[in-house]
C-alpha cells in the first residue's frame, strides 16, 4: 500500500478468543467442571455472607432464578460488571467501552467462520456513570437505535478504510457494538481478597484490556494466591484510592488513546439528536 510501511514479526501472535473459551470449558467440563448457564440460572444477581466483622464471609452466590449456590471460596471475573456485585471495585477500577488501538483504528483478519472482519476506531473511551460515580456497562438495552456507534467514531473507520482497504470503504457495517472492559490506571490487575470478606471471596479486576492475553497463566496467579493466603505482589494487591476524586478520569492521558473521555448519556443523547434530524428532513 502506497505511503505505509511495516515489518514482519515472527514472534508476533493471534488467539480467537471465542475459540480460546470454548476449548478451555471443553476441557473444564471433562475434568468434572460443572457450568450454570443462561440468563435466570447462569445470572449472578447477589453474592452471600455469613457473619459480621472478622467472622464475616462470603459463602456463595444467588442467580437469577432465585437460587442460593453456596461455596467455600467465590471468585468475582466479571470484568466491566465487577462493581455490581463489589461496589467497592468501582473506586479503583473504571467500565469502559471502546468502539480502539492505534492512530486512527485497526482491525482484525476475517474470521474462517463468518468471513467478517472487525474494525476498531482509536479514542480515549466511553464511561457509563451513575449518580455515585460508579462505572458499569448498560444492565439493561439502550434506547432505540440501538445498532449504532458515534458519527465520529465511524468517520474514523471509513477513513481507515480508504486508506488501507480502499475497495471497501464504503461497504456497510454488517454489525456495530460497543465493547465493555475493566478500565484501570495503572494497568494492572487486582488479584486479591476482598477485604472484610475473611479470605473467602477473590477478585479478579482492573486489566485495562489485557486480561485475553494473560488467559494461559491467569489460573496459576489465583491458585498461588489462595495457597499462600496473602498478595504479595504490591500492584496486585485491593486498591484503596477512590477514582471519583479529581484524578479519577485518567482515561484521555493515557500516552496511546486519542481524545477526550466521554459519558455513555452524552453520545446516546448526541445519536438521538441526529436520528430525530434525520426523520424530520
Amino acid at each position: 500500500m502506497t505511503g505505509f510501511k511495516g515489518y514482519f514479526n515472527r514472534l508476533a501472535g493471534y488467539g480467537h478468543s471465542s475459540n480460546a473459551l470454548k476449548g478451555v470449558a471443553e476441557y473444564l467440563a471433562s475434568q468434572g467442571v460443572r457450568f450454570l448457564l443462561g440468563e435466570q440460572k447462569g445470572k449472578v444477581t447477589e453474592l452471600l455472607y455469613r457473619g459480621n466483622g472478622k467472622t464475616r464471609r462470603c459463602v456463595g452466590v444467588r442467580t437469577a432464578d432465585g437460587k442460593a449456590h453456596q461455596a467455600a471460596k467465590v471468585i468475582c471475573a466479571l470484568g466491566a460488571y465487577g462493581a455490581s456485585l463489589i461496589p467497592d471495585l468501582g473506586k479503583f477500577a473504571v467500565a469502559r467501552c471502546f468502539v480502539n488501538v492505534r492512530d486512527l483504528g485497526f482491525f482484525f483478519e476475517p474470521d474462517p467462520a463468518t468471513r467478517l472482519f472487525k474494525l476498531c476506531p482509536l479514542r480515549a473511551g466511553y464511561s457509563n456513570s451513575g449518580k455515585d460515580g460508579t462505572s458499569l456497562p448498560p444492565l439493561d438495552r439502550l434506547p432505540p437505535p440501538q445498532d449504532f456507534i458515534p458519527k465520529e467514531d465511524e468517520e474514523k473507520l471509513r477513513r481507515l478504510l480508504r486508506e488501507t482497504l480502499p475497495w471497501t470503504a464504503d461497504r456497510p457495517f454488517v454489525d456495530k457494538k460497543m465493547c465493555w472492559f475493566s478500565d484501570s490506571k495503572d494497568s494492572e490487575y487486582c488479584i486479591d481478597f476482598v477485604p472484610g470478606t475473611n479470605q473467602s471471596l477473590v477478585v479478579l479486576s482492573g486489566d485495562s484490556g489485557h486480561g485475553f492475553k494473560m488467559m494461559p497463566v491467569l489460573g496459576k496467579w489465583v491458585v498461588d494466591l489462595l495457597h499462600k493466603g496473602r498478595q504479595e505482589r504490591d500492584l496486585w494487591k485491593w486498591r484503596s484510592e477512590d477514582v471519583a476524586s479529581p484524578q479519577r478520569d485518567w482515561g484521555s492521558s493515557v500516552s496511546w488513546r486519542i481524545g477526550e473521555a466521554k459519558e455513555l448519556s452524552d453520545v446516546i443523547r448526541e445519536h438521538q439528536a441526529q436520528f430525530r434530524a434525520r426523520l424530520s428532513r
